[in-house]
């Protein structure tokens, strides 16, 4: 019995609301055409801590899903020397296989980021922010090509 309703209630709080989420940034190609670009459209957004975040392709399926504990305007703007390195052939945390990805997903259109901060809930540890428990929850269900841990 005590299983089931967990079941029910995990099922309840994982339904994916995309009215909650916001657009927080784009991303392009180079004027060159061989990197990105990436540009955050809201000041105040980008200020928000905590958050889950997913890219889109111009068909509005979602490629990456992640969060961040930092300011998500930096986590956003971290994309662009981390792929634009690892394109160029310098040390970046971004692999190459992944950065090339990214950059014919642009190549075919401009990327969106949208993101959401969860509100924060009451649990028997405190108070928590489940962010974490979102994403792996939206990368289980929506596999998002340029999410490494579905390779």
């Amino acid at each position: 019995m005590r299983c089931r309703w967990l079941r029910i209630v995990k099922d309840a709080l994982m339904s994916i609301d995309w009215s909650q989420f916001q657009t927080i940034a784009y991303m392009s190609s180079n004027v060159e055409g061989n990197g990105i670009l990436v540009e955050v459209v809201d000041a105040e957004m980008a200020k928000l801590e905590g958050v889950i975040y997913v890219w889109l392709d111009k068909d509005g399926n979602a490629v990456r899903v992640g969060t961040s504990k930092q300011p998500i305007g930096k986590r956003m703007l971290a994309y662009n020397p981390h792929i634009n390195k690892s394109l160029a052939g310098l040390n970046s945390p971004t692999p190459l296989w992944e950065a090339e990805q990214w950059l014919a997903l642009v190549t075919e259109g401009q990327l969106k980021a949208v993101c959401h901060q969860p509100p924060i809930i009451e649990t028997v540890a405190g108070p928590l922010r489940p962010y974490l428990d979102i994403e792996r929850h939206m990368i289980f269900d929506m596999k998002p090509t340029l999410n490494r841990s579905n390779r």
